[in-house]
């Protein structure tokens, strides 16, 4: 019968998640290793400060729940992850469980403080990430809106791209709503591994503080996001606009639709803007 202690710690698959995780933790070899042990004895371990043993465990109990999850996966959906998939995503799932908290994270592999710092201009995700860009556009005129979603993988080949018209009584509102259309076509894509990024920082201040007043239309279409449960891997990051224009630009086309529109990557317009979002970090 396979044991907790050989899940987490003595197969050879955890051995390699541990190792090759930002922790480089090497599982002893001459004993049969205890996870009750292990935790027993936590507090014996030497560590810089309070707040750096705090997140060493979080971050450790993070990478014990994707070893359960990715050992489920093999059993009853026949899935293989690899050690350094289960490992980078413990490590995004903990860093964005700090960013909900209120609190940056520090780097498992120095004593400084890290902070996210948005990017100026499109950058490809990780490899196995997708990342969904998401925006929205609101004509006073005519009291149309429009949202706009594109995703990308790591090879910066184009997952999909949405344009769908939507009508909103705030900006606030039509941000949120891009979001979630942005989730449910990742879904329907069968994306795990998912970036959001969108332009709007009042969104991400209610995500991680549902308590804030806020409009009951975006309390409600928030609520929806944050319950979304279809993801192994799911980050929401603020960006400036001039790193978001693809999706404004898939936004602004919404205004003069009546229907949501999927686009293929080769339609004249939006290849060489999806082109010039690929190639513009070499040019920064």
């Amino acid at each position: 019968m396979e044991t907790n202690d050989h899940i987490f710690l003595s197969c050879p698959f955890a051995k390699a998640t541990w190792f090759g995780s930002t922790l480089s933790f090497i599982v002893p070899a001459q004993d049969d290793p205890k996870i009750r042990l292990w935790l027993q004895n936590w507090d014996r371990i030497s560590f810089l400060n309070k707040r750096i043993c705090e997140e060493t465990l979080s971050l450790c109990l993070f990478t014990c729940w994707f070893l359960w999850i990715a050992r489920n996966d093999l059993i009853f959906k026949k899935k293989n992850w690899t050690p350094i998939e289960v490992s980078q995503a413990a490590l995004c799932a903990f860093e964005e469980f700090g960013e909900a908290n209120g609190y940056y994270v520090t780097s498992t592999n120095s004593n400084s403080n890290q902070q996210y710092q948005a990017p100026s201009h499109w950058i490809p995700p990780h490899s196995g990430e997708c990342k969904i860009n998401c925006d929205a556009a609101f004509d006073p005129d005519s009291a149309r809106g429009g949202l706009g979603v594109i995703a990308r993988m790591s090879s910066r080949s184009q997952s999909f791209a949405i344009s769908s018209p939507a009508f909103f009584g705030i900006v606030g509102t039509g941000e949120a709503l891009a979001i979630r259309l942005g989730l449910l076509h990742s879904i329907q894509e069968g994306i795990t591994n998912a970036r959001f990024e969108y332009d709007c920082e009042i969104i991400i201040s209610f995500m991680k503080e549902q308590s804030q007043t806020m409009p009951f239309e975006v309390q409600l279409v928030i609520h929806d996001i944050v319950l979304s449960t279809q993801f192994i891997v799911c980050n929401f990051y603020f960006i400036p606009r001039e790193a978001n224009v693809i999706a404004h630009s898939l936004a602004r086309k919404a205004l003069s639709m009546s229907v949501e529109t999927a686009w293929p990557n080769f339609i004249p317009w939006l290849h060489p803007l999806c082109v010039n979002a690929a190639l513009c970090q070499f040019t920064q």
